[in-house]
């Protein structure tokens, strides 16, 4: 990290903390503050994931004055985290709520602190659009004020599903799950589909994959037959099991979900260990995301993350519902239930009834990795 953006860093995170808001409007002006939230899971200070979240929510703001800057408002950035005792996110949400007064909440968040978040809300009326998180139960519950612009672990799995069944035509795959909450309601999500929807495919779940050796791994890989393996959890366990896999001798594609990107802090690099296919947003456009990452990379001087894109869209996307849905909660909500299409940097943005996004995932490959920001 150069100087300069140390010292950028130092004044934001300094205000931060689990308590203490950090208030952001990319501007000076005696306009009327119109709020928008940003919860994050960690202390952007020690957790690089929160951090960019931090800058791209900035950096949206920045935008949205800008475009709006003719109007008699101006909006601002209230940020908290989730970090703490159990229940953080829950008080830290109602405080954006109730003392802060925001319009709407969008959360960079992982899954435990997304259902606390969402108990916040649930009898607020203030809008939360989750970019991180991607467990379904959370639009499963059906609160009118919930949206996700990330793909859920549903739909996750639909697509993986058919991607294994339908263009590979595999019959068996090793399953590997990571530790956290958000692995393992993916695991559930993945294994629950295959249930409602019985095929060839043979699943060999490896449940220790902690303890577990290379000779072991390859002899349950004989076993079943595999023709591939299917990851589901962040970054650090995709390698690691790479890895192991590597050691064992076994040459098999490597799947990976939507956890692979939301946890990618920084560019592709062409050496890097990465999947063959991984759950990615749709673009189709490539116009949006690099308007992006080049205005990103020239504020903050270095390259986010990919998933910094669903951040930045949230808090867009939020800045334009406020301000063409009469800057209230309830309009916030119409507007966005009411959305045909928009084009972001993380894709097509639109929505299904429960919240969910509505334009589906589909798996990445090598070929497509020029999407992303790379070194």
């Amino acid at each position: 990290m150069n100087c300069s953006i140390m010292i950028l860093w130092f004044w934001s995170a300094a205000a931060l903390g689990s308590s203490a808001p950090f208030n952001f409007s990319g501007q000076f002006s005696d306009k009327e503050i119109h709020k928008i939230g940003l919860m994050v899971s960690s202390d952007p200070e020690k957790d690089l994931l929160s951090r960019q979240a931090v800058d791209a929510a900035r950096l949206a703001v920045t935008q949205l004055n800008q475009k709006f800057a003719s109007e008699p408002y101006q909006f601002h950035l209230s940020v908290r985290t989730g970090e703490g005792d159990w229940g953080s996110a829950s008080r830290q949400s109602v405080e954006l709520i109730f003392d802060e007064e925001v319009l709407a909440i969008a959360g960079a968040l992982d899954g435990e602190n997304a259902h606390l978040t969402q108990m916040a809300i649930a009898k607020s009326h203030v809008v939360y659009l989750e970019t991180r998180a991607a467990d379904a139960t959370l639009s499963e519950v059906n609160i009118p004020f919930f949206f996700r612009n990330f793909p859920s672990d549903r739909q996750q799995a639909e697509t993986i599903a058919d991607f294994l069944l339908n263009q590979m035509n595999f019959t068996s795959v090793l399953l590997f799950t990571g530790s956290r909450f958000d692995d393992r309601a993916a695991s559930t999500h993945f294994k629950n589909h295959f249930r409602r929807n019985p095929s060839h495919l043979s699943i060999t779940e490896i449940t220790d994959s902690k303890s577990l050796n290379s000779a072991e791994l390859k002899r349950d890989a004989e076993i079943a037959r595999a023709e591939a393996i299917l990851v589901l959890g962040d970054k650090t366990f995709f390698e690691t099991v790479y890895k192991l896999a590597s050691q064992a001798g076994l040459n098999l594609p490597f799947i990976a979900n939507g956890s692979f990107l939301s946890s990618q802090t920084g560019a592709f690099k062409t050496e890097a260990i990465k999947p063959d296919f991984f759950i990615c947003p749709q673009i189709t456009d490539s116009g949006p995301l690099r308007n992006f990452n080049d205005a990103f990379t020239s504020e903050y001087g270095y390259t986010p993350g990919v998933h910094t894109a669903f951040v930045f869209d949230a808090v867009i996307l939020l800045g334009e519902a406020a301000a063409y849905g009469g800057n209230s909660r309830d309009g916030i909500r119409n507007y966005l239930s009411d959305l045909q299409i928009r084009k972001g940097a993380s894709g097509v943005v639109r929505f299904e009834t429960m919240g969910d996004s509505k334009t589906s995932p589909h798996l990445c490959n090598g070929t497509e990795a020029w999407l992303f920001p790379r070194e």
